[in-house]
């Protein structure tokens, strides 16, 4: 067997990894995502490449995708569409390497319509298969094909990438999912639900709601762990018996109000409780409200409008960027994260 027929085994000429779940019609959208929902749409009704690359990007279970899934699942009938995670690149890259067999790799990537790689924050220290991807990117870029990114960050937060990749990543529309409010987790539930024709009282939603960090991933494998034993056990789903299924995962039911969260913060980081809920702009009252709001929407089932009214943001977006800025800290401060856990765990005692 010569390389090219070894090769044609190894790389699959296309990639079928879209799930045909994966629609516009069953993606929920709420106000942290409608912006990145309304421009993969809007790629998806255009001749020509709408922003190239669109790079998207927000933390695990958010979405990211789906959406690029529904963008390949609305094109593939008319396009040639590409959906590869990185890992599934940088695999396909090695074995071409190994087998002499390049050619037939850059024939695949380059001559798509629409190229989405999933994950590409993974492709940091990758030389080798940075400077494949820069001449693809250039290749398909200058054939006006659309390109599409996903990252769990953002592009300026990938270690280990050449410049000129970072310029690539950075050329388009970069755009980000923000963590779920309490309604869109809501709805987000109540979706999956109906998806797979189960029927959940509103008690238990909310109680879902209650146990979940703002990822779809995880709703969905608890929704399909209800239905599971709820077929094999053949009990009703009610409140008492979810509850009963996730005790061992869920350390009590114990209701955290954003006064609790203030009283502990404050004493955390040894700020008047009057302080955090002000309008001081002074260094370390800011990091304690910012702390606060992060807790707050982390442990509670307010909304992001309930969140404003009680720390006095002038509005429910003021909300959202004080998180996502706290979030930003948490990963590059790895003593404020552990002082974050440590307030976690005195409020669920």
């Amino acid at each position: 067997m010569d390389n090219d027929q070894k090769t044609t085994n190894l790389l699959s000429d296309e990639i079928i990894n879209l799930n045909p779940s994966n629609t516009f019609e069953n993606f929920v959208v709420g106000e942290s995502n409608q912006f990145t929902y309304t421009v993969a749409k809007a790629i998806t009704e255009q001749k020509n490449p709408l922003y190239n690359p669109l790079f998207i990007h927000g933390d695990s279970g958010l979405g990211k995708t789906h959406l690029v899934q529904a963008i390949g699942n609305a094109l593939k009938d008319t396009k040639k569409v590409l959906y590869i995670s990185f890992e599934t690149f940088l695999n396909e890259f090695t074995k071409s390497l190994k087998h002499n067999s390049m050619e037939h790799f850059r024939s695949k990537f380059r001559k798509c319509d629409i190229l989405i790689i999933d994950d590409i924050q993974f492709i940091r220290n990758k030389i080798k298969t940075q400077d494949e991807l820069f001449f693809t990117f250039n290749e398909l870029d200058s054939l006006n094909k659309q390109i599409i990114f996903t990252a769990d960050i953002h592009p300026k937060q990938i270690e280990g990438i050449e410049n000129r990749i970072r310029d690539r990543f950075q050329m388009g529309l970069i755009t980000k999912i923000e963590p779920l409010d309490v309604d869109l987790k809501i709805r987000i539930i109540q979706k999956i639900a109906d998806i797979n024709s189960i029927v959940l009282p509103r008690s238990v939603v909310n109680y879902i709601s209650s146990i979940t960090d703002s990822s779809a991933r995880e709703i969905t494998g608890i929704i399909s762990k209800i239905q599971a034993y709820h077929i094999l056990l053949r009990k009703d789903i009610t409140l008492e018996f979810v509850k009963e299924t996730f005790e061992d995962s869920v350390s009590d039911d114990k209701t955290i109000t954003m006064s609790d969260i203030i009283e502990f913060v404050g004493k955390e980081l040894n700020i008047k409780k009057s302080e955090i809920c002000s309008k001081t702009r002074q260094r370390d009252v800011v990091k304690a409200r910012r702390m606060s709001v992060y807790l707050s929407k982390r442990l509670t089932q307010h909304s992001m409008r309930e969140m404003a009214a009680y720390f006095k943001f002038t509005d429910h977006s003021a909300v959202s960027h004080a998180v996502s800025k706290f979030k930003n800290d948490i990963n590059e401060d790895s003593y404020l994260s552990a002082q974050v856990e440590n307030i976690v765990s005195l409020l669920r005692k």
